[in-house]
């Protein structure tokens, strides 16, 4: 959960970092749907900012967002181990699991769009495309757009899958399509991006 802006006054509550910005008098709470405290943390965190600080308040539901400097999760792990030459290449779960992808630029170009729509009744709006790619899809993807040679059919999944893990989760977009938002960065196109950042970094340490 974060408070967006600055000067900041910021504490951890459980799986959230949540900081004020009493200039601006606005505050973006991003709220992840997996985390399994989101319900109650939502309701505190909320009528905490309207009743105490009295503040404009958007929450914004993020998804599967991935992008550059991303140093955790299926992207960076398989990267990691690509890099290494792990050969199979075993993923957790069937690869039938459905995400909705969002590219970080895109996700920062959606708050500051919904920075306008904050108000002291708090409007949630689902931060995702609405389109679900699988695990598989994405890291059959990352494969493709690595720079040497790693054959597709290294890809391998253990058929057992984390406890809670939902099948699914992608986006009802219908608020944020309703406010005009596009999506500009295509997820094939910011996979082959995230794969030349991540290669960049390797030379660097080189």
């Amino acid at each position: 959960m974060t408070f967006a802006g600055a000067p900041r006054v910021a504490h951890r509550v459980g799986r959230y970092v949540a900081s004020a910005d009493r200039r601006r008098g606005q505050l973006c709470i991003v709220m992840n749907p997996q985390c399994s405290t989101y319900r109650s943390g939502k309701v505190v965190q909320t009528n905490r900012a309207t009743s105490s600080y009295g503040l404009r308040v958007y929450i914004a539901r993020l998804f599967s967002v991935y992008g550059a400097e991303l140093k955790k999760q299926l992207l960076w792990d398989m990267c990691v181990r690509l890099a290494a030459g792990t050969r199979p290449l075993v993923l957790g779960g069937t690869g039938n699991e459905l995400r909705d992808w969002t590219e970080v630029r895109d996700v920062v170009r959606a708050l500051n769009l919904l920075s306008a729509h904050a108000s002291a009744e708090v409007v949630t709006i689902n931060v995702g495309t609405g389109t679900g790619l699988s695990v598989q899809q994405i890291a059959s993807s990352i494969v493709r757009h690595w720079p040497l040679s790693a054959a597709a059919d290294a890809l391998q999944f253990s058929g057992r899958s984390r406890p809670g893990n939902p099948f699914s989760l992608v986006a009802n977009a219908t608020k944020l399509n309703g406010l005009g938002f596009a999506w500009e960065v295509p997820v094939e196109n910011g996979l082959a991006a995230y794969v030349r950042w991540f290669q960049g970094q390797r030379e660097a340490l080189q």
